[in-house]
């Protein structure tokens, strides 16, 4: 008898083929914006990508396979169910890999991470209903999608308040009186403003 898991295995895109079609997004994603805005040559982003991918693979990469074989699903729902878990998580592989490659195509910056958490709960969602979910482990992982850029926010502002001086700026990390800066300043001389630490951080979030 024909095992329609074995079809599903090896259909297109296959688990391997999803490793593959991830580093589309990755690195169109983490590094598409540095590229268009003329900030680093395509060579230049292709070689920071290639060595940041792999150290974050080899230094952090056991961490989140570990969340995902752990903290998404419950397994003990799965026991003695092998083939329906294999079934489950080959599916969410293939429709995670499908729609990685799909997107580019049109040009939408979707993320791989998205694909693969939200295929594993759909797949849980349908078998076993809300109890299958770890939903505090997956409140953790979907918090770092909106905390991230919040803090790529806050680090934009604080480069374009220092840039928005107009000014050479000279920082010491030495803490000064008001009156101790303004003579800095005076002695530097010209368009130069002198900054301590303490008083560069009130100044930009003022």
């Amino acid at each position: 008898m024909h095992d329609p898991l074995c079809t599903l295995s090896s259909s297109p895109p296959s688990p391997t083929r999803l490793s593959s079609v991830t580093k589309w997004q990755l690195i169109s994603n983490a590094m598409g914006t540095s590229v268009g805005s003329g900030a680093l040559m395509l060579l230049h982003e292709l070689s920071t990508a290639a060595v940041l991918e792999f150290s974050g693979a080899l230094l952090m990469g056991t961490h989140a396979a570990s969340t995902m074989q752990k903290d998404i699903l419950i397994a003990n729902v799965f026991q003695d169910k092998d083939t329906l878990l294999f079934a489950g998580l080959l599916s969410s592989l293939v429709a995670a890999g499908t729609w990685l490659q799909v997107a580019p195509f049109y040009g939408w910056p979707v993320s791989t991470t998205h694909c693969i958490v939200g295929s594993m709960v759909g797949f849980s969602l349908v078998y076993g209903g809300y109890s299958v979910v770890f939903w505090s482990s997956l409140a953790m992982v979907t918090s770092s999608w909106m905390i991230s850029p919040l803090m790529e926010a806050m680090v934009a502002e604080i480069k374009s308040a220092i840039h928005a001086l107009d000014v050479e700026t000279v920082i010491f990390d030495d803490e000064f009186s008001a009156g101790q800066l303004r003579n800095l300043e005076k002695a530097f001389g010209g368009d130069v403003r002198v900054f301590d630490r303490a008083t560069l951080i009130l100044d930009i979030f003022h």
